[in-house]
């Protein structure tokens, strides 16, 4: 499928395109095609209800699985390490990251604690921040930035838990036999 970032691309190329929606909702689909002719040819979602939400809009919809479900990950029988995913979000606070160092310094050993940055610009100033308070309890942390999908799946399934606020970080690590939270 081709996932279509600018609405006018099918009229554009005369291409048919494959709208890729998640959690549609009335307002998000008016905001996205503000006309007819800009109606993908096909949109696929998720789960049932937005399904519903864009056949009640006469727009063609098919549910399908997250195509993560569809990868590989490398086996790996040897876990261990805890990993951690965190990302600016707009309630995260100082408060949150420090009672998180807290549980981790209550439940884990002493150890290098792999940070993963999927999204740099939205997750290393917070990767960062919670560097410098593990540090504080004891654990060395290295960030992992700017990373391969193959380096990202190795490193995952290579962890014993993974700590994480991305569904595609968590479902990998599902995926791969990885203790999640």
């Amino acid at each position: 499928f081709v996932l279509n970032l600018c609405p006018n691309y099918r009229i554009l190329y005369q291409k048919q395109v494959y709208q890729m929606l998640l959690e549609v909702g009335i307002p998000v689909a008016y905001n996205h095609f503000d006309t007819p002719q800009e109606l993908p040819f096909i949109c696929y979602v998720y789960d049932d209800d937005n399904d519903l939400i864009l056949k009640g809009m006469n727009i063609e919809s098919k549910v399908i699985s997250d195509p993560v479900f569809s990868i590989e990950t490398p086996e790996n029988e040897n876990k261990k390490g805890l990993g951690i995913q965190l990302r600016s979000f707009y309630n995260l606070s100082g408060e949150f990251l420090n009672l998180l160092a807290n549980e981790i310094d209550n439940n884990f050993e002493k150890q290098e604690v792999k940070l993963f940055s999927m999204q740099d610009n939205l997750d290393l100033i917070v990767l960062e921040e919670f560097a410098k308070i593990l540090e504080t309890k004891g654990f060395s942390a290295k960030i992992y930035k700017k990373m391969s999908v193959e380096e990202v799946l190795k490193e995952i399934s290579s962890l014993e838990y993974l700590i994480g606020m991305r569904f595609h970080s968590l479902l990998v690590a599902a995926k791969s036999g990885v203790k999640i939270l």
